[in-house]
């Protein structure tokens, strides 16, 4: 069995092929992301969708030599859909969509999505309640879609050091509710820091003054944040998509209480008081009395920061992930 990954980013370091069986199917990797000085990395206003896809259609004659495409992203997906779409060749290859997320500009192309994404052979969704919603939105038959937990795999800190800090930390972009995080500290001392995308992703609330706003944190500062933070919040809108896994799954892997809005992207991560807290979206009042529970309380915070650490190498290592989409190869092309 052949199989690929399209993504979109340049290798680094180990991902999921390094995690499949020594004896297992042939892997190997389709970048939709310029190497520097490529051609197209001259224009960065150029749309992301264009850019990806001219740099996949430098693969286009090999798409065939593969069983099984795995396009992490709708990007990516869309691109692979498209290549084959105009080589009848590549139809007996099959394509795997894997975390696709439906929103924002999106929706407002829905049938150009739902033409493209129709050959999907599988659409490994990231929450059980997105196989539903995008089921809908696609009109596939349920049966394509597969709920996977989104794999983690701990990142050594390399700057900072380690160990309880004497901050909150917010981090993220996608979903993220930060009105309702700093409604709820505003009437603490507490010390935040928020690492945000841009300031809009503050809406119209003012900062108070205890706050620290940092814009577009890189990956090495964010996890030596995390890992010397007391607490992690984080704050989302009620959304049907996922969003937030990525920051939870960082702190639990540092071995950080987490509370988190309970969404539908979440649910599937989380057990209430074990391994994070939850709190109802949107709720001031709620989410100040988690917070403030937990930074006083250094006991509960190590119990829940041990469990999460335990249910992420439990639950969304790179092994089991890596398992998991093989089968579902398997299954494909059976």
């Amino acid at each position: 069995m052949r199989l690929a990954f399209a993504v979109p980013w340049r290798e680094e370091g180990r991902w999921i092929w390094d995690y499949l069986p020594a004896d297992g199917p042939e892997a190997g990797l389709l970048s939709a992301s310029p190497r520097q000085g490529a051609a197209l990395d001259q224009y960065p206003w150029l749309p992301p969708y264009l850019s990806e896809l001219w740099h996949l259609a430098r693969h286009y004659p090999r798409l065939e030599n593969y069983d099984v495409i795995f396009c992490w992203e709708l990007r990516t997906t869309l691109a692979i859909a498209l290549l084959r779409k105009f080589r009848a060749a590549n139809q007996g290859t099959k394509f795997v969509s894997v975390g696709p997320i439906l929103k924002g500009p999106v929706l407002r192309v829905l049938p150009l999505v739902r033409w493209l994404m129709e050959g999907a052979g599988r659409i490994v969704c990231f929450s059980r309640a997105e196989c539903e919603t995008q089921a809908q939105l696609l009109r596939l038959p349920r049966e394509r879609f597969v709920f996977a937990p989104a794999p983690w795999q701990t990142i050594p800190v390399t700057a900072g050091g380690s160990g309880d800090g004497d901050y909150l930390l917010a981090v993220g972009h996608s979903a993220r509710d930060y009105p309702t995080l700093l409604e709820a500290v505003r009437t603490t001392d507490l010390p935040v820091i928020l690492c945000v995308r841009g300031t809009s992703d503050l809406g119209r609330a003012v900062v108070p003054p205890h706050v620290r706003v940092r814009r577009r944190t890189g990956s090495d500062e964010t996890n030596s944040l995390v890992a010397r933070a007391r607490l992690v919040v984080v704050p989302l809108r009620d959304t049907e998509y996922s969003a937030g896994q990525s920051v939870l799954l960082r702190a639990m892997a540092a071995g950080k209480a987490v509370v988190v809005t309970e969404t539908a992207g979440i649910r599937d991560y989380v057990q209430d008081g074990r391994t994070a807290i939850l709190v109802p979206p949107g709720d001031v009042a709620a989410l100040r009395a988690a917070i403030l529970r937990l930074w006083n309380d250094a006991a509960e915070r190590e119990r829940i920061g041990g469990a999460a650490t335990r249910a992420v190498e439990e639950k969304n290592g790179f092994s089991p992930f890596a398992a998991q989409m093989v089968r579902l190869a398997g299954d494909l092309i059976c």
